[in-house]
Protein backbone atom coordinates (compact mmCIF):
# COMPACT_ATOMS: atom_id res chain seq x y z
CA UNK A 1 0.00 0.00 0.00
CA UNK A 2 1.31 3.51 -1.00
CA UNK A 3 -0.07 6.61 -0.61
CA UNK A 4 1.16 9.70 -2.79
CA UNK A 5 3.40 12.79 -2.06
CA UNK A 6 1.45 16.02 -2.29
CA UNK A 7 3.82 17.24 -5.01
CA UNK A 8 0.96 17.37 -7.69
CA UNK A 9 -0.95 19.88 -5.46
CA UNK A 10 2.14 22.38 -6.83
CA UNK A 11 1.64 21.65 -10.27
CA UNK A 12 1.68 25.10 -12.57
CA UNK A 13 -0.06 23.06 -15.19
CA UNK A 14 -1.50 19.18 -16.13
CA UNK A 15 1.26 18.07 -17.69
CA UNK A 16 3.24 18.83 -14.77
CA UNK A 17 1.49 17.40 -12.66
CA UNK A 18 0.94 13.69 -14.41
CA UNK A 19 5.13 13.80 -14.44
CA UNK A 20 5.27 14.48 -10.68
CA UNK A 21 2.73 12.18 -9.79
CA UNK A 22 4.54 8.85 -12.60
CA UNK A 23 7.89 10.76 -10.64
CA UNK A 24 6.69 9.48 -7.06
CA UNK A 25 4.96 6.81 -8.35
CA UNK A 26 8.16 5.23 -10.10
CA UNK A 27 10.60 6.10 -7.10
CA UNK A 28 7.94 4.52 -4.63
CA UNK A 29 8.10 1.42 -7.14
CA UNK A 30 11.76 1.08 -6.97
CA UNK A 31 12.07 1.43 -3.54
CA UNK A 32 10.28 -1.46 -2.57
CA UNK A 33 11.50 -3.17 -5.74
CA UNK A 34 8.35 -4.05 -6.79
CA UNK A 35 6.89 -3.51 -10.30
CA UNK A 36 3.22 -3.50 -8.58
CA UNK A 37 1.48 -2.24 -5.59
CA UNK A 38 -1.91 -3.13 -4.43
CA UNK A 39 -3.52 -0.15 -3.17
CA UNK A 40 -2.34 3.66 -4.15
CA UNK A 41 -3.91 6.58 -2.44
CA UNK A 42 -3.68 9.67 -3.82
CA UNK A 43 -3.49 12.08 -0.57
CA UNK A 44 -5.99 15.23 -0.63
CA UNK A 45 -4.70 17.76 2.12
CA UNK A 46 -6.34 21.05 0.48
CA UNK A 47 -8.51 21.72 -2.17
CA UNK A 48 -6.38 21.96 -5.27
CA UNK A 49 -6.83 23.00 -9.35
CA UNK A 50 -8.75 21.39 -11.54
CA UNK A 51 -5.63 20.47 -13.60
CA UNK A 52 -3.82 19.43 -11.04
CA UNK A 53 -6.49 16.54 -9.54
CA UNK A 54 -6.99 15.58 -13.93
CA UNK A 55 -3.29 15.12 -14.38
CA UNK A 56 -2.62 13.08 -11.02
CA UNK A 57 -5.43 10.94 -11.83
CA UNK A 58 -4.74 10.67 -15.91
CA UNK A 59 -0.91 9.35 -14.66
CA UNK A 60 -2.31 6.71 -11.81
CA UNK A 61 -5.42 6.00 -14.34
CA UNK A 62 -2.52 4.52 -16.87
CA UNK A 63 0.17 3.00 -14.09
CA UNK A 64 -3.64 1.17 -13.54
CA UNK A 65 -3.77 0.11 -17.22
CA UNK A 66 0.02 -0.25 -17.34
CA UNK A 67 -0.83 -3.23 -14.35
CA UNK A 68 1.72 -1.08 -11.87
CA UNK A 69 -1.48 -0.79 -9.44
CA UNK A 70 -4.17 -2.95 -8.11
CA UNK A 71 -6.56 -0.59 -6.85
CA UNK A 72 -6.67 3.19 -6.71
CA UNK A 73 -7.84 4.92 -3.48
CA UNK A 74 -8.45 8.52 -2.45
CA UNK A 75 -6.81 9.23 1.11
CA UNK A 76 -8.56 12.11 3.22
CA UNK A 77 -5.77 13.83 4.65
CA UNK A 78 -6.94 17.30 5.53
CA UNK A 79 -10.59 18.64 5.90
CA UNK A 80 -13.56 16.38 4.80
CA UNK A 81 -14.45 19.01 2.33
CA UNK A 82 -11.02 18.84 0.46
CA UNK A 83 -11.27 15.60 -0.52
CA UNK A 84 -15.42 15.59 -1.36
CA UNK A 85 -14.60 18.56 -3.56
CA UNK A 86 -11.81 16.50 -5.60
CA UNK A 87 -14.34 12.98 -4.83
CA UNK A 88 -17.53 14.70 -6.19
CA UNK A 89 -16.15 15.14 -9.83
CA UNK A 90 -14.03 12.37 -10.04
CA UNK A 91 -15.06 8.96 -9.31
CA UNK A 92 -12.67 6.28 -10.20
CA UNK A 93 -11.70 5.48 -6.84
CA UNK A 94 -11.82 1.84 -5.27
CA UNK A 95 -11.46 2.75 -1.91
CA UNK A 96 -11.57 5.70 -0.07
CA UNK A 97 -8.91 5.91 3.86
CA UNK A 98 -10.13 8.40 6.39
CA UNK A 99 -8.68 8.82 9.67
CA UNK A 100 -11.28 10.90 11.74
CA UNK A 101 -15.06 10.35 12.80
CA UNK A 102 -16.06 13.73 10.78
CA UNK A 103 -14.41 12.51 7.77
CA UNK A 104 -15.49 9.57 7.86
CA UNK A 105 -19.26 10.85 8.55
CA UNK A 106 -19.19 13.28 5.41
CA UNK A 107 -17.32 10.90 3.09
CA UNK A 108 -18.83 7.59 4.13
CA UNK A 109 -22.46 8.18 1.92
CA UNK A 110 -20.66 8.85 -1.45
CA UNK A 111 -18.86 6.00 -0.86
CA UNK A 112 -22.00 3.94 -0.47
CA UNK A 113 -23.16 5.43 -3.22
CA UNK A 114 -20.66 4.95 -5.34
CA UNK A 115 -19.75 1.67 -3.78
CA UNK A 116 -16.15 2.63 -2.31
CA UNK A 117 -15.15 0.62 0.15
CA UNK A 118 -13.87 2.56 3.35
CA UNK A 119 -10.64 1.63 5.23
CA UNK A 120 -11.33 3.98 8.61
CA UNK A 121 -8.77 4.69 11.26
CA UNK A 122 -11.25 6.12 13.06
CA UNK A 123 -12.48 7.02 17.42
CA UNK A 124 -16.47 7.15 17.91
CA UNK A 125 -17.19 8.77 21.09
CA UNK A 126 -14.15 6.90 22.56
CA UNK A 127 -14.21 3.94 21.29
CA UNK A 128 -11.43 2.83 18.83
CA UNK A 129 -12.30 1.15 15.42
CA UNK A 130 -9.40 -0.41 14.09
CA UNK A 131 -8.24 0.00 10.55
CA UNK A 132 -10.11 -2.26 8.53
CA UNK A 133 -11.71 -2.77 5.17
CA UNK A 134 -15.59 -2.21 6.04
CA UNK A 135 -17.74 -3.10 3.23
CA UNK A 136 -21.78 -1.74 3.68
CA UNK A 137 -25.00 -2.58 1.71
CA UNK A 138 -27.32 0.20 3.03
CA UNK A 139 -27.06 2.78 5.24
CA UNK A 140 -28.45 1.25 7.89
CA UNK A 141 -24.33 0.07 7.80
CA UNK A 142 -23.06 3.09 7.90
CA UNK A 143 -25.36 4.16 10.75
CA UNK A 144 -24.45 1.29 13.31
CA UNK A 145 -21.01 2.19 12.05
CA UNK A 146 -20.92 5.46 13.22
CA UNK A 147 -23.14 4.90 16.39
CA UNK A 148 -20.43 2.62 17.53
CA UNK A 149 -19.62 3.03 21.32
Amino acid sequence: MLRSSLDYARATDHDHAVHLVQAHLLESLSGLGRAVVDFYFLRVRDAVEEYQIAGALEALEVARQDGHIRYLGILADGPALATLGVWQFHDGFDVILVGDASAYQTLAPLALERRVGVIADVHFDGADVYPRIQSVASVADIQALTEMT
